[in-house]
């Protein structure tokens, strides 16, 4: 009979030991058998997770619940289940400090709404597990591998959308976590994308080349031979830009042959587009469709409908190309089909999540408020800003959306005006011309306001020499100012400390609107700097048209456009530019100029504090 407390003590703490203990050997043997693909992994998962539950183990339960997730994901190819599983894991978490976890976690999620083909929940949830690594000194190959498959999930989407430097960056982060932990076949696979998604690289196969050939190397040097066949193909299709069609095409028979002895559809598919992408470079158009067919064929039975679009927009422009405007038409309207189809269901599905989560952390932001108040500020604030990341997601997707419609408008009315050029069809031709121009206008439009959910976006102080600023706005905006006969003036300027995107962003919105609004044969637009006060002042004058005194302030909000029937424009540009300038905690208002026409004006404090959103270098 036990009488000591201590003797009591020490029993509940060896049974503590072996529950432990018997919790870790069960996931252990779920995660043998789930690298043998055998389904007792599930058993010894349930197990765990079961007395882990039961003992208040709660990491080592999300730990079995995880196991289980990619047993489903791995051995069964079903998403469904894998991610159910997945959510479960990361609600036992909770608010538990196992980083490491829980970024492998969000990444597994993304991972199975990415091969869903819901893009907007795939890189919200990489970006969330982005987020969770921020914190972490990241020191482990373990965790630099986490980090460069994180940037690299996300380039792999956005290389079905059009090129920007702000995307490409996830690339440079890919290579520079791939390169810290020495991954080869990482490093890799992020020269062979570089090269198919830079568009400058696009359009330099010798480039191009040297990409492919550095990731061929790699892959052997690993013995990675899928990355290997992966390279064949495309350097082929390098060789036959290059001039030498019959090495290119020995490597795409080459690669194509491997390719299909693998059995997978989607190698076989990818091998059967370079050549498709050969033939049209050839412009043999006959061959170039038959390899598309092949492709499409190949991509219905490997379930890859979220390529199709794609695949429909190289086929339309493939039979432009080779006159047959008809059936261009008709994979156009494929295309489209298809691109609504994704697009629709992945705006509704994060709609739908992200109204759910933000209720709910909602919820949780609010009872953190209320119980730990002022020291919880921080953690409330980076929730905050989590969430304003997801639903930008959304409002970019949104955004792309409105931009496709009007592509293809532009692409059809191109069309009609090259089927329609006889003079007898001098009206189609003044039809397709206002089409044109209207079309480009909400083109600018989007533009602009995606501009303006960016502009609070981190940004740096750094020396801005005003000069070279003022002669890269002007190099920028020269066929506006050449086809408008205008002049933009300006004297010596000092080199200053502020941030440089934003001030070329001011700057080119004023000068652009004090040449559109100016009925002058020659408009004239004068830029004045000086230092007053501890602040740096800017004058942009021009002699056009000028601003009523009652609608000075209006002219600021987005939307807010005088003289519509004369001008054509947004009404975005100078919301853009006062919202850039009261980052830099400025101010921004509308004068008269001594030149006869408007003077906007916009202070910055010298050697500024910014605004919540900037930071010093």
């Amino acid at each position: 009979m036990l009488s000591k407390p201590s003797e009591i003590e020490n029993l509940q703490a060896n049974s503590a030991v072996d529950i432990f203990s018997q919790v870790v050997s069960y996931i252990s043997n779920a995660k043998e058998a789930r690298k043998n693909k055998d389904i007792k992994c599930i058993e010894y998962a349930e197990k765990a997770v079961n007395l882990a539950m039961e003992n208040n183990l709660v990491f080592q339960a999300a730990e079995a619940k995880f196991e289980i997730a990619n047993y489903y994901l791995n051995a069964l190819k079903d998403f469904e289940a894998a991610l159910h599983h997945a959510l479960e894991a990361l609600a036992l978490l909770g608010s538990e400090e196992q980083s490491f976890l829980k970024a492998n976690l969000f990444k597994f999620i993304g991972i199975c709404y990415h091969w869903r083909g819901n893009f907007t929940n795939a890189i919200s949830n990489y970006f969330q597990a982005i987020t969770v690594l921020e914190g972490v000194e990241l020191s482990s190959k373990e965790e630099l591998l986490l980090a460069g498959s994180l940037h690299y999930n996300i380039i792999l989407i956005y290389q079905h959308l059009a090129f920007d430097e702000e995307k490409f960056h996830h690339l440079q982060k890919a290579i520079e976590f791939y390169g810290k932990a020495d991954f080869k076949d990482g490093l890799a696979k992020c020269f062979s994308l570089y090269a198919d998604y830079h568009s400058e690289v696009k359009n330099l196969p010798q480039r191009r080349k040297e990409l492919f050939e550095k990731a061929l190397a790699l892959f052997k040097e690993t013995g990675n031979k899928i990355g290997e066949l992966s390279c064949i193909c495309p350097l082929g299709l390098v060789y036959c830009e290059l001039g030498d069609a019959e090495f290119g095409f020995s490597l795409l028979n080459q690669g194509l042959k491997e390719m299909e002895a693998t059995g997978v559809s989607g190698y076989a598919a990818a091998a059967h587009n370079y050549f498709a992408r050969a033939y049209r470079y050839l412009k043999d158009y006959e061959k170039a469709l038959e390899h598309y067919i092949l492709v499409e064929e190949l991509l219905l039975t490997a379930n890859r409908d979220v390529e199709l679009h794609d695949l429909y927009f190289e086929m339309a422009g493939t039979l432009a190309e080779a006159g047959d405007y008809k059936s261009a038409y008709g994979y156009r309207l494929k295309y489209s089909k298809v691109k609504d189809e994704w697009m629709n269901f992945d705006k509704a599905t994060a709609i739908h999540n992200a109204t759910m989560e933000f209720a709910i952390k909602r919820q949780e932001i609010e009872a953190d408020f209320q119980q730990q108040k002022r020291e919880q500020v921080g953690e409330t604030v980076h929730k905050l800003k989590l969430l304003n990341e997801e639903l930008k997601q959304i409002a970019y997707v949104a955004s792309h959306d409105l931009r496709e419609p009007l592509r293809m408008i532009s692409s059809y009315t191109k069309l009609l005006a090259k089927q329609y050029t006889e003079p007898e069809n001098n009206k189609v031709q003044e039809y397709t011309t206002v089409i044109q121009e209207s079309t480009q206008r909400m083109v600018e439009m989007i533009q602009h306001m995606i501009a303006l959910s960016k502009a609070d976006a981190q940004v740096t102080l750094q020396p801005v020499d005003l000069n070279n600023l003022l002669a890269e706005v002007k190099s920028m905006l020269a066929i506006i100012i050449a086809h408008n006969n205008a002049e933009v003036l300006y004297g010596k300027l000092p080199v200053i400390k502020s941030n440089r995107t934003l001030l070329s962003q001011i700057l080119q919105n004023l000068i652009v609107n004090a040449i559109k609004y100016n009925n002058s044969n020659r408009p004239t637009v004068e830029i004045v700097y000086f230092k007053h006060n501890n602040k740096h002042w800017f004058e942009v004058h021009d002699n056009g048209i000028g601003i009523p005194e009652e609608k000075r302030e209006k002219i600021f909000f987005i939307f807010s456009r005088l003289h519509q029937e004369e001008v054509s424009g947004t009404g975005i540009g100078l919301a853009v530019c006062k919202k850039a300038v009261e980052l830099l905690n400025g101010k921004i208002w509308a004068a008269d100029s001594r030149l006869g026409g408007a003077c906007i004006k916009f202070s910055i404090p010298v050697e500024t504090e910014l605004n919540f959103s900037l930071k010093n270098t």
